[in-house]
């Protein structure tokens, strides 16, 4: 399941705080959304596990410039449930990013972009 939202500056206005944040759960393999996030130059993820006492295996972020071709950014690698809450924060410049988690278990994973 896949949730969006936009960050406001105030309650009673549409200006955008420069914020793009979306949830993603499910089994693995689990593959977020691939977005364009060439305007924003902070990005954070976090990892979290679900239900499973002993998930294992590896969260990927991808990055692409085309769409068509993606290199992996970083990799966590990961056998128990302690090492599966992975937060991850950096400064980097592609025109897409997209979230991978491979191996056992389940989880939501958040993703915030910021200009």
């Amino acid at each position: 399941m896949k949730y969006k939202y936009s960050r406001f500056i105030g309650k009673s206005d549409n200006v955008h705080a420069s914020t793009h944040t979306i949830q993603t759960s499910g089994n693995t393999p689990l593959t977020g959304e691939a977005i364009v996030v060439r305007d924003y130059s902070l990005h954070g993820y976090q990892l979290i596990p679900v239900g499973s006492e002993n998930p294992s295996g590896s969260f990927f972020i991808k990055v692409s410039n085309d769409k068509e071709n993606w290199t992996n950014l970083t990799e966590f690698s990961y056998t128990g449930s302690g090492e599966a809450q992975i937060a991850y924060s950096d400064t980097w410049h592609f025109a897409y990013a997209m979230p991978v988690v491979t191996g056992s278990g389940s989880y939501i994973i958040n993703e915030s972009h910021l200009a």
